[in-house]
C-alpha cells in the first residue's frame, strides 16, 4: 500500500511538473507586420531613408502575466532607429537600441504572443545586394546582464532569449545567439529529499 501510495505521488509530481518541462524558453521575437507573421524583409525600392517602417516587438513562450521587462534591440545598419512606441500608460526608462526597461500598468497576458511593445525604423537600403544579410537579434539589458521579464502577482522573474529575424535573407536562419539564463543550483541530495 505504501508503495502504491508512493508511486502515485510521483506521478502526479511528474504531471504537474509536466508543462514547465515541455515548455519552450522564452524569447522575443521582431515581427514587420501587425499580425506577427513576416520575421523577414527586404530593403524597399525606393530612395534611401524615404520608406518608414514599424516593427513589432513580440514575446513568445512566456506563460505567465508579465508586469515588465527589459531588454536591449540590435538593429542592423540598414535600419535606423526613430522611436519607441510603447504601450498606452506604460513607463519605459531607455531606448531599444541603448537597453529598455517597461513596466506595464495593467499585467500584459503572455500565455500565447503578446505584442510588448513597437520600434519606428526608417530603411536605409534601396534594394537587396549580394551580401547584404543582416539579422535584427535582441541582447541583454545593459545594468542587469539577462533579458527577463517581471510575473505577475508574485514578481518571479523569468529569463528569455532572443529570437531571429532577418534583413535581405539569403537562407534559413538561425540568426542570433541565445541568451544567457541562469540556472538554480543544487544539490542532488535536495532532490532525492523531494521524492521521499
Amino acid at each position: 500500500m505504501k508503495k502504491t501510495l508512493s508511486g502515485i505521488i510521483v506521478l502526479l509530481v511528474l504531471f504537474a511538473l509536466a508543462p514547465r518541462v515541455t515548455a519552450g524558453t522564452p524569447y522575443l521575437q521582431v515581427y514587420f507586420d501587425d499580425e506577427f507573421l513576416y520575421w523577414s524583409a527586404n530593403c524597399p525600392s525606393a530612395p534611401i531613408g524615404t520608406v518608414f517602417q514599424t516593427i513589432y516587438i513580440v514575446g513568445h513562450d512566456f506563460d505567465a502575466w508579465l508586469n515588465a521587462i527589459e531588454y536591449r534591440l540590435v538593429l542592423p545598419p540598414q535600419l535606423f532607429f526613430l522611436g519607441d512606441v510603447i504601450p498606452p500608460g506604460s513607463l519605459s526608462i531607455g531606448t531599444s537600441p541603448d537597453g529598455i526597461a517597461i513596466a506595464f500598468p495593467v499585467p500584459l497576458n503572455a500565455y500565447s504572443p503578446v505584442l510588448v511593445s513597437r520600434v519606428s525604423v526608417l530603411w536605409m537600403c534601396d534594394h537587396c545586394l549580394p551580401n547584404q544579410e543582416r539579422p535584427i537579434c535582441f541582447d541583454v539589458y545593459p545594468s542587469s546582464g539577462y533579458l527577463r521579464a517581471v510575473r505577475w502577482p508574485d514578481l518571479s522573474l523569468i529569463y528569455g532569449t532572443s529570437g531571429s529575424a532577418v534583413i535581405c535573407a539569403t537562407g534559413p536562419g538561425p540568426y542570433c545567439a541565445d541568451l544567457p539564463i541562469p540556472v538554480e543550483r543544487t544539490t542532488w541530495g535536495h532532490i532525492k529529499a523531494m521524492y521521499r
